[in-house]
């Protein structure tokens, strides 16, 4: 009897130390010097952070700037096991960034696109491979393809001005949801960046709003026919991406989520088969106009700048995966940071009558006031501040104030020192350079409020140099790749809107400045109130 209970007493023993071994190694160990809220749990701050979400709709960004707040511009923020270092200082921030050599990707953005596109940029370290993708499609990003994609992003505006057009009417004042709308107008804008095929979302959209009962007063609901395949494909793929990047432990359990989930591999399939007819037929059309020996019509979509720099410029090759994890890549950026900043611009100008009114003369006396054209609005005069002075202020205090690319995170890939204090490879840093544009020492106490006359010199002229951005696009090496693309994108979008309709204020129950932060920070509620100019 007494060895019996000295077996189970030893056994009981032995499940206790491995308990205790399993949760010591769960529960986050800090980088010594570094200050940080206590480690009470194998969760980290994510309690903290969830009470904060639900009692005072915090977003991510609201609490890593309490953080910042509680213990200055380095601390250190928990999610489970994962311990990231956040710097908040403009100088360290430049000399990491900018200046050094030690940080590339990190590892958990790479662990959340892993396995959705493997050999995609996004999911690489600066390797050799990253930088043959980036040399091979870093010419999509050049001037004269990219003023060949923009007819492509106007018509995609001018449908959704058709489309918002007939919601106004119906609504009759009332205020309608606008985020799935922009959305499904950015993703056919991307398709026909791609394969110069758009999607045709809206078109279909257009001829099936009907109007619905809502208990909001002064709120207009709509209901609408389901948008294409591919697009809930693509959607399927940026919300797998975004849990991954919301979940604990993701490392093991993201991949048993996939593994389970047979929807995502479906959607993933669907995509990548439909890129590769779009790629093949892209090949069928060089073969055709090498053996015509008419070689004189250029790209006028990414996947025909790929195949023609292959075949007559003897360029660097993509095998079949690459080719799709690029396109699938371009695809789930292409639209994400146009869709949000969009979200953020609808809510921001009906504050403002007067930048409004100006904005929409300066429009129309630059591109004229045609609501179907899509040739006045070139890549030339985007491209020319002293033409644009307003637009250029309004795209700069949108993104700014929106805070649309709030973080870039990072991996140091060597020992480094912050604010005098060692951290060691292998540390996952936040950048937070969102909030380096809402600095008060730089704007003044207003540097919260969106007002794009602070872009705006004496003379009316654009000072892109009036004060920090934020950086909205990233920074750094690793910096958003198709900033450029998204810039001009979202310059068409608010000029196209600008030129159409007078945004009013939004009913109250809808006007709520609430965001939510995962891979960029978005309006949780983006509703429109919308007149026509001269009505």
């Amino acid at each position: 009897m007494l060895l019996k209970n000295l077996q189970l007493a030893a056994g009981a023993l032995v499940v206790v130390a491995v308990f205790w071994t399993i949760y010591r190694w769960l529960k986050p160990k800090p980088i010594p010097g570094f200050p940080h809220n206590p480690i009470t749990s194998i969760f980290g701050d994510i309690p903290e952070l969830v009470r904060l979400m639900k009692d005072e709709q915090l977003s991510l960004v609201d609490y890593v700037t309490l953080l910042v707040e509680r213990h200055g511009p380095a601390v250190q923020f928990f999610v489970g096991k994962s311990v990231t270092l956040l710097v908040a200082d403009h100088a360290e921030i430049d000399r990491l960034y900018l200046r050094g050599k030690s940080i590339d990707m990190s590892e958990a953005i790479i662990a959340a696109f892993r396995h959705v596109l493997p050999t995609g940029q996004i999911a690489l370290s600066s390797n050799t491979m990253w930088k043959s993708h980036r040399r091979i499609v870093g010419p999509a990003m050049h001037r004269r393809y990219l003023s060949r994609m923009a007819p492509h992003v106007c018509a995609a505006a001018n449908q959704l001005v058709d489309l918002w057009s007939v919601k106004a009417n119906m609504a009759r004042g009332g205020s309608f949801n606008a985020p799935p709308d922009i959305k499904l107008s950015t993703m056919p804008t991307t398709d026909s960046i791609i394969t110069g095929q758009p999607f045709g979302c809206l078109t279909g959209l257009l001829h099936s709003v009907t109007k619905k009962n809502s208990s909001n007063l002064g709120v207009t609901e709509f209901s609408s026919s389901g948008s294409p395949p591919a697009c809930q494909a693509i959607n399927t793929m940026m919300d797998s991406v975004t849990f991954a990047l919301q979940l604990p432990f993701s490392s093991v359990l993201f991949p048993i989520y996939l593994f389970f989930n047979r929807k995502w591999h479906r959607d993933r399939q669907r995509i990548r088969s439909y890129l590769w007819t779009r790629v093949e037929e892209a090949k069928k059309r060089e073969d055709m106009l090498t053996e015509s020996s008419d070689l004189l019509t250029d790209a006028d979509c990414v996947i025909d700048m790929i195949i023609q720099q292959e075949v007559r410029e003897g360029s660097e090759t993509f095998s079949k995966e690459e080719m799709l994890d690029e396109l699938m890549g371009f695809f789930m950026a292409g639209q994400e940071t146009t869709a949000v900043a969009t979200s953020w611009f609808v809510k921001f100008i009906a504050l403002d009558v007067d930048i409004q009114r100006r904005l929409h003369e300066e429009v129309c006396t630059v591109f004229g006031d045609s609501l179907t054209d899509t040739s006045s609005i070139t890549l030339d005069i985007l491209d020319d501040p002293e033409r644009i002075p307003i637009l250029e202020a309004v795209t700069a205090e949108t993104l700014r104030c929106g805070l649309v690319g709030p973080a870039s995170k990072r991996r140091l890939v060597a020992d480094e020192v912050i604010m005098g204090r060692h951290v060691p490879k292998g540390t996952e840093i936040m950048a937070l350079n969102g909030l380096l544009g809402l600095s008060e020492a730089a704007w003044g106490d207003d540097a919260k409020q969106w007002r794009p006359s602070r872009w705006l010199r004496a003379d009316g002229s654009f000072d892109r140099n009036a004060g920090p951005t934020g950086y909205p696009f990233g920074i750094g090496p690793r910096a958003c790749f198709g900033q450029r693309l998204a810039m001009m994108q979202l310059k068409i979008f608010i000029a196209t809107f600008s030129r159409a309709f007078v945004f009013r204020r939004v009913a109250p129950s809808v006007n709520s400045w609430a965001s939510t932060t995962i891979i960029t920070n978005r309006p949780i509620a983006s509703y429109v109130a919308l007149d026509r100019w001269g009505s």
